[in-house]
This record gives structure tokens, C-alpha cells and sequence, in this order.
């Protein structure tokens, strides 16, 4: 087995794909609610920055700790 910084080679494979699956699904998310048009622009913009960043900082927090506990 193929192992980088002390992880799986298809550890590493597959946290990558994880990883660039909900972050670009939520980048499209937080475009689609910058692009709304009403008077909440502003709103809007801040709730974008929020989804967009939540979920990659969650899925970031899982992965280092599954990635501790197997290693």
C-alpha cells in the first residue's frame, strides 16, 4: 500500500473527490444566491459567503479527525 504523510494512497484519493464534490456544489450554491435579484443584495451576499464556507470547513474538521483516528 502506497501511503502519503502517513495516509493511504486511496485515503488521500478519496478525501480529495469528497473534498472537491460539496466544496464546488456550494460554490455554485452561494453564485446562484449572489445572482438573486431583489433589494437584499447586500443580505444575500453574506449568506452566500456563509454557505459557501461552512460546509468545506465541516468536511475539513471530519477528514482530519478520520484521518487521525485511522492513522
Amino acid at each position: 500500500m502506497a501511503y502519503v504523510f502517513g495516509e493511504t494512497l486511496e485515503w488521500v484519493k478519496f478525501r480529495r473527490r469528497l473534498w472537491e464534490q460539496v466544496c464546488v456544489l456550494q460554490w455554485h450554491d452561494a453564485i446562484r444566491i449572489r445572482t438573486q435579484k431583489n433589494d437584499r443584495c447586500l443580505e444575500n451576499e453574506h449568506k452566500a459567503e456563509e454557505i459557501a464556507s461552512r460546509p468545506c470547513a465541516l468536511l475539513h474538521a471530519v477528514t482530519t479527525t478520520l484521518s487521525a483516528y485511522y492513522s
